[in-house]
C-alpha cells in the first residue's frame, strides 16, 4: 500500500491531503481487475468511485446518437478518472473501458466529495488540473493537427499500445481523431502494413518495436495533465 499512496501523491488531485486524509481515502478503496476490453463503467451510470489506475490503460469514450464511438481521452497508468467530475456531477459522463487487462483502485467518490469539501486547497487543485488539462491537450492537439496524416495516425496508434495487441478503432473514429476522411485512413493503415511498422487483422492491431522505431524514433505519450509529473511508471506492492 505504501507504494500506492507513493504513486497517489504524484497525482495533483492527492498531494494537498494529509498523511491522516489519505490513509481515510485508501480504507474505503477497493482493488479492482479488469480483462482486455472490459467495461469499468457505462455513460450516465451513478458516479459511485474514482478510478486510480495501477496498471494498464483505460479509454474514455461517448456513444453519438448514431451509434458511433466517439473517443474522449486515454488514461495512463498513474492517471485518475472521476475525481473532478465526483464534485459537480451524480453520473459518469462517459464510458470507460480497459485496452488491456488493468488493474485499478477504486476510490469511494462520496468520502473523496467530503474530504474535498473540508479541504480548501485540495477542492481547488482539482479545478487547477482541469484548467491545466484542458490547455495541455489543445496545445497538444494544434501541434498534432501540423504534422501529416501519417505522423497523426502513427501519434494515435501509439498511445493506444505500444508492444502490444490493441483493438483497432474503426477508421470513421480514426478519421475524426485526426481530421482526415476514412478512406486516408485505410490506405495509410495499408502502408504501415506493407512496411512493416504494424501488424494487424480482424481489427486487432500490433506496433513492430523496431521497425516502428527506425521511422518515427523514440516517443512516449504525452502526459495531458502540466501539473502532475509523468505518470508512466509500473507500481509494485
Amino acid at each position: 500500500m505504501s507504494e500506492i499512496k507513493k504513486l497517489m501523491r504524484q497525482v495533483c488531485f492527492f498531494k494537498p491531503l494529509s498523511e491522516e486524509a489519505l490513509d481515510e481515502l485508501l480504507r474505503s478503496s477497493r482493488k479492482v481487475a479488469v480483462k482486455k476490453r472490459g467495461m469499468v463503467v457505462v455513460e450516465r451510470q451513478p458516479l459511485e468511485f474514482i478510478y486510480f489506475v495501477k496498471s494498464g490503460t483505460l479509454k474514455l469514450f461517448k456513444q453519438s446518437p448514431d451509434g458511433e464511438e466517439c473517443i474522449y481521452q486515454l488514461v495512463f497508468t498513474g492517471g485518475i478518472v472521476g475525481a473532478t467530475e465526483s464534485l459537480i456531477m451524480e453520473s459518469y459522463p462517459f464510458s470507460v473501458q480497459a485496452l488491456e487487462e488493468t488493474h485499478l483502485i477504486a476510490l469511494s467518490a462520496k468520502t473523496f466529495v467530503e474530504l474535498a469539501r473540508k479541504n480548501r486547497v485540495l477542492y481547488q487543485s482539482c479545478y487547477s488540473c482541469v484548467h491545466s488539462k484542458f490547455n495541455s491537450l489543445l496545445k497538444a492537439h494544434d501541434n498534432l493537427m501540423k504534422k501529416s496524416v501519417e505522423e497523426r495516425l502513427a501519434y494515435f496508434l501509439f498511445t493506444l499500445g505500444y508492444k502490444k495487441y490493441f483493438t483497432l478503432p474503426k477508421s470513421r473514429t480514426l478519421a475524426d481523431l485526426i481530421g482526415c476522411e476514412p478512406e486516408t485512413i485505410l490506405r495509410t493503415l495499408s502502408h504501415f502494413r506493407k512496411i512493416g511498422v504494424i501488424q494487424y487483422r480482424d481489427h486487432t492491431c500490433r506496433i513492430v518495436p523496431g521497425k516502428w522505431e527506425d521511422k518515427f524514433g523514440k516517443t512516449e505519450p504525452e502526459a495531458f495533465c502540466a501539473v502532475c509529473p509523468n505518470p508512466y511508471v509500473e507500481v509494485k506492492e
